[in-house]
């Protein structure tokens, strides 16, 4: 059918159309929520299309759709609009000098008529109020913009910290690097990681994959991460151990946590396990998540849009995911590898914007991210064929005849002479390398080097959300 439905492209067929925007806001006082409505002069309507919204004729200019440029195509290009409302009778100004809730206010902009059902109305932009200011008296500009703001948290949260480990000294094994004091000696150690996947050194250096910093020296106690997840073999020094420990599993103040409890000191050794991440339910009964599309989903839910500490994990918030794009993707990636799919590891310890995350997930896995016209987060995949076979086979290319000679030209402009790909990004943590060490390492490379090649420029990609190893 396309983007327009069939009663709308009806209306725009006639001679006279009685087609035109209007702008839907989602304000929210003591009372509940408000939908409010905004249109040009000469279209204003009580109750247009029947759904009770007064759109009132304040708008001076819709102003344009404008789309950020993306400096890589697996980077989210943002989406915004700048209208101009007048303001006579001062019911903005009023909503915003009581103190109401106006920021990050859902908003909709419409293709609207009152020939067409709401239902075929076509959304034209659909986002949030990022902010407004008084241009002059009586008249304010409105800035929207589509949801990037809720990317734009830092994870993982949380820091090793005396007030949750009050053990924690500074001469141990994953001790803070750097310290401050906040009205005492308040220390501050690495960031809590986030695992998922299965991170498995054992059959590679044999050392262990994920660090596991010293927390507590009293008590002997080596951090392994927020949540549940299973350590499946625990090093000491790059060597395997069996006993004298106890994976151990808690709420310390309000947060969950697995650690390693022994029986002997170790804060002054290197400590590194080979474990399994998150599981669906999170407490171990459930399916460890490693497909990609799963993976990304569960860490915006549950870090990025909320901060998650114990409990249930949280539902996948329908006002940002295009779940049906993102259920077409999943299940493209997990028709490759000979139709095995690609399994998914990740291992955050050192901070990273939800949008970054993001970003580095896209290109791993060749997909590109967008905002739909409903304002929703959605993703496809960058694939040349559109039948998303398991391989290569089918033939990607158009064909159109040809009416003048054939000629063949070469713009060798961006040719590159190699290409380096690294991938499967896990934790340091084998071959001697120092658990205080959190933060993740290339893990392996491939080079192509084409030798025929004139070109002297290299082409580096970092696929850093590749398995680290397959379940």
């Amino acid at each position: 059918m396309g983007l327009l439905s069939v009663a709308m492209k009806a209306e725009l067929a006639k001679a006279t159309p009685a087609v035109f925007p209007v702008m839907q806001l989602d304000v929210t006082d003591l009372s509940g929520t408000t939908t409010l409505g905004f249109s040009k002069p000469g279209v204003m309507s009580r109750n247009l299309g029947g759904t009770g919204t007064v759109y009132d004729p304040k708008v001076i200019t819709f102003g344009q759709i404008s789309r950020t440029a993306a400096t890589r195509q697996s980077t989210l290009a943002a989406v915004s609009l700048s209208m101009t409302i007048r303001d006579e009778d001062h019911t903005f100004s009023n909503r915003v000098g009581s103190g109401l809730r106006m920021l990050n206010a859902p908003a909709r902009l419409y293709l609207a008529s009152p020939n067409v059902a709401v239902a075929d109305w076509f959304q034209l932009f659909g986002g949030i109020l990022l902010g407004y200011s008084m241009t002059k008296p009586n008249q304010w500009q409105l800035k929207l913009s589509t949801q990037d703001v809720r990317l734009s948290s830092t994870i993982p949260r949380y820091q090793t910290n005396t007030f949750d480990f009050p053990n924690l000294t500074k001469g141990a094994i994953g001790s803070p690097r750097s310290r401050r004091r906040v009205q005492g000696p308040f220390l501050l150690g690495p960031y809590t990681p986030l695992i998922y996947g299965k991170h498995d050194d054992y059959g590679d250096q044999g050392a262990g994959a994920v660090p596991c910093p010293a927390v507590d020296t009293v008590n002997f106690w080596n951090l392994v991460s927020l949540g549940y997840t299973n350590p499946i073999r625990v090093f000491v020094d790059g060597v395997i151990v069996t006993t004298g420990y106890t994976v151990t599993r808690g709420i310390i103040n309000g947060r969950y946590y697995t650690y390693l409890v022994w029986t002997l000191d170790h804060s002054t050794n290197t400590v590194t396990v080979d474990i399994e991440g998150y599981d669906t339910v999170g407490d171990g009964t459930g399916v460890m998540i490693c497909d990609p599309v799963g993976v990304l989903q569960h860490i915006i839910t549950n870090f990025v849009l909320n901060d998650w500490q114990s409990g249930a994990w949280n539902p996948t918030d329908t006002t940002l995911f295009d779940t049906a794009s993102w259920t077409t993707v999943q299940g493209q990636i997990l028709r490759r590898a000979a139709g095995s799919g690609y399994a998914c590891a990740r291992y955050l310890s050192a901070q990273m914007t939800g949008a970054q995350i993001l970003s580095e997930w896209c290109q791993s896995f060749g997909v590109v991210p967008y905002w739909t016209n409903a304002g929703l987060l959605a993703l496809a995949l960058d694939e040349p064929n559109n039948a998303y076979p398991d391989t290569y086979t089918t033939e990607p290319f158009l064909f159109y005849e040809e009416t003048s000679p054939l000629t063949l030209e070469f713009d060798g402009q961006g040719q590159r002479r190699k290409v380096i790909a690294t991938f499967q990004n896990i934790a340091s943590g084998g071959s001697g390398i120092n658990n205080s060490d959190t933060v993740p390492k290339e893990y392996y490379q491939i080079e192509v080097d084409d030798q025929t090649s004139d070109s002297v420029v290299d082409d580096h990609a970092s696929l850093t959300w590749g398995p680290s190893t397959f379940p």
